[in-house]
């Protein structure tokens, strides 16, 4: 008798465990917990430079030759463009910077770049300009809370 009780009280324990959890969720956002972040929306076109357009015919993509395309980039739709590194590096693809407060010379002047910039942030859709950048990676030796660069474009 108490062996069929035991087991009786042990079954009502353990049956209930068995029976999976009701799935939880969470509340909806509304628009004043989470105002919309413009990426989520945004059409991206990344632009590896030196590849994409050529505008004074020396073989190497640069700024005017992707403000030569902005229309075309626009009737595809894109609304954010993100460049490669843009920065003067010794090697091809840029990720190894010499210098955070230039652009590299093989893609155009400063002035170029200004110009892209502008460009793109005067154009009539919403047009986003992004450029990657490895400072968030390297550890300078000696200068760990030393400031990161940024483009000065006024």
């Amino acid at each position: 008798m108490t062996k069929r009780i035991f087991l009786s009280l042990l079954l009502f324990l353990l049956i209930p465990s068995c029976v999976p959890a009701a799935p939880t969720t969470a509340p909806a956002p509304t628009a004043e917990s989470s105002p919309e972040i413009w990426w989520s929306n945004a059409v991206f076109y990344e632009i590896f430079v030196r590849s994409f357009n050529d505008s004074d015919g020396n073989g190497i993509g640069d700024f005017n030759g992707i403000t030569q395309k902005l229309d075309y980039l626009e009737d595809l739709g894109i609304t954010a463009v993100w460049l490669m590194p843009i920065f003067p590096s010794p090697s091809y693809h840029g990720y190894d910077v010499t210098d955070y407060y230039d652009v590299n010379p093989q893609y155009g002047t400063m002035d170029d770049f200004k110009n892209l910039w502008q460009k793109l942030t005067n154009a009539t859709s919403a047009s986003s300009l992004i450029w990657s950048s490895i400072t968030h990676q390297i550890n300078i030796p000696g200068s760990r809370k030393q400031k990161r660069p940024r483009l000065t474009l006024s």
